[in-house]
């Protein structure tokens, strides 16, 4: 493969965010905005107070979706659709000089994964009575949203209200002081259902949506693994012939930054 200094590309160095970029960051920023519509959904903590009263609450059957979802789509509604990508892509777009994440401290978020989905399990059976019945609105009956005001019409504290902004500064701060997509790595309870779901779907070789690299057209210019958002060695899984990992969400950045086109979208089985 031929080599090209990072200055012999500078003059494509404008083009960093096509039409393709644009779209999903609009994706991501309206999702973002609409957090708190969708807050109680994504929670890990519903499922615990619903295991608590027999009831499988919501935000598991939309855990259970992504799984799913995952099996075709891999890991890309964390690069196409999440909240929590807005906020952190605000972040990078704002700060200069990005931290990457070390590749060695991926697997914290399993730390947290593992425990809790434990808990979910069993909780019904331990601390309830078994699992009686199934309600996707559980506990959202009358408050289909996160309210915006610390206080309620009543005059009472909305303790959901401090929960979302503690949440959304956990996000921020990470992103901040640990390093791109940071909240991804080391908290998200959501992405391991997604990167399961991947690897089963690798196992059975069912097609699925991935990103294929043309490795003779590299020039190894290092744009598409310093723009990656996930902190992956993209070029050096392009020399490899695969562009597979874990924890690559399928945003299509470094398709999108890279001066000679090598990396595209396929639909296709995993290959070993």
């Amino acid at each position: 493969m031929a080599t090209v200094t990072e200055k012999s590309v500078k003059v494509k160095e404008t083009k960093k965010h096509p039409k393709r970029q644009g779209f999903r960051r609009t994706i991501i920023y309206i999702t973002s905005i609409l957090f708190p519509v969708v807050f109680y959904y994504l929670s890990p903590m519903v499922p615990i107070q619903g295991g608590k009263n027999g009831v499988i609450a919501g935000s598991l059957f939309v855990f259970a979706g992504l799984f799913v979802f995952s099996l075709f789509l891999g890991r890309a509604y964390c690069g196409w659709v999440c909240p929590a990508a807005g906020f952190q892509e605000v972040v990078m777009n704002i700060k200069k000089n990005n931290k990457r994440v070390k590749a060695k401290s991926f697997f914290v978020k399993w730390i947290i994964w593992i425990p809790w989905l434990t808990f979910v399990i069993i909780n019904p059976f331990v601390l309830g009575t078994g699992i009686h019945s199934a309600n996707f609105f559980y506990l959202t009956e009358d408050k289909l949203y996160v309210s915006l005001s610390a206080y309620t019409i009543t005059g009472e504290v909305d303790q959901s209200y401090f929960v979302y902004f503690l949440v959304v500064a956990i996000i921020v701060l990470l992103a901040i002081v640990v390093g791109k997509r940071s909240f991804c790595h080391h908290v998200c309870w959501m992405a391991p259902f997604m990167i399961v779901g991947r690897w089963i779907s690798n196992l059975l070789r069912i097609p699925s949506l991935r990103l294929k690299p043309n490795t003779e057209a590299c020039i190894e210019c290092h744009r598409c693994t310093r723009e990656c958002p996930m902190s992956l060695e993209v070029e050096e899984m392009v020399k490899k012939g695969k562009i597979e990992h874990r924890e690559c969400i399928l945003c299509g950045t470094c398709a999108d930054v890279c001066p000679k086109g090598v990396i595209t979208y396929s639909f296709s089985s995993y290959k070993k």
